[in-house]
């Protein structure tokens, strides 16, 4: 999944108070809860990160980039769309 492809992808699916995990300059990863939107950037609160993150992500931000996520609560982004059928699919059950 290309950069595009990964934007498109998370735009579809994130909701309000969703789990961002995401790289920031020179590759951080940083981890923020979704609470909307400024035009194309994503906006979120600081998470309760692990000791691995250092706490880079204690601040509010307004700047990130869809296709920075890399996981959206703790699943890839790459396999969001999977699990979302597969739930769909049980639901029909």
């Amino acid at each position: 999944m290309d950069r595009a492809e990964k934007a498109k992808e998370v735009k579809r699916v994130v909701k309000v108070g969703d789990v961002l995990t995401h790289t920031r300059c020179m590759g951080c990863l940083e981890e923020h809860i979704f609470t909307g939107w400024d035009g194309e950037w994503m906006c979120g609160d600081p998470a309760p990160a692990p000791a691995f993150f250092a706490d880079l992500s204690a601040e509010p931000v307004n700047d990130i980039a869809p296709g920075n996520v890399t996981h959206i609560n703790s699943v890839p982004v790459e396999n969001v769309e999977f699990l979302l059928n597969v739930k769909k699919e049980r639901e029909r059950s």
